[in-house]
């Protein structure tokens, strides 16, 4: 009789501690887990603020502006717009940029 009540003392401890070590543990993992949510939470709010950003970094009249100012870009007029057919007037016939001397030899193929 004495033997099986110290042995379930010894269970009972051991019962106990091992519930004392889970509620430890996860506690732990409940305190990472906020840590994780803060984090995301952060993370949607930068990711917000970025596409703020990107919204008014490609609006149309800013980049206009933009462009105007700083590389002297004016709009195209419709005087420039020609067709295909038009382009043998206005582009003059090819000139080779770089001239080729008289006595050159012909490439080996």
């Amino acid at each position: 009789m004495r033997q099986m009540l110290v042995l379930s003392v010894l269970i009972g401890s051991a019962l106990i501690m091992s519930v004392f070590v889970l509620k430890y543990d996860v506690q732990g993992l409940e305190a990472e887990l906020i840590n994780i949510e803060r984090s995301i939470d952060e993370d949607r709010q930068a990711i917000l603020t970025l596409k703020a950003e990107w919204s008014y970094m490609n609006n149309p009249q800013r980049l206009k502006k933009q462009a105007s100012d700083n590389l002297g870009l004016v709009p195209i007029l419709s005087e420039q717009v020609i067709t295909i057919s038009r382009i043998e007037d206005v582009v003059p016939e090819r000139v080779d940029v770089i001239p080729v001397p008289a006595n050159a030899q012909e490439p080996v193929q």
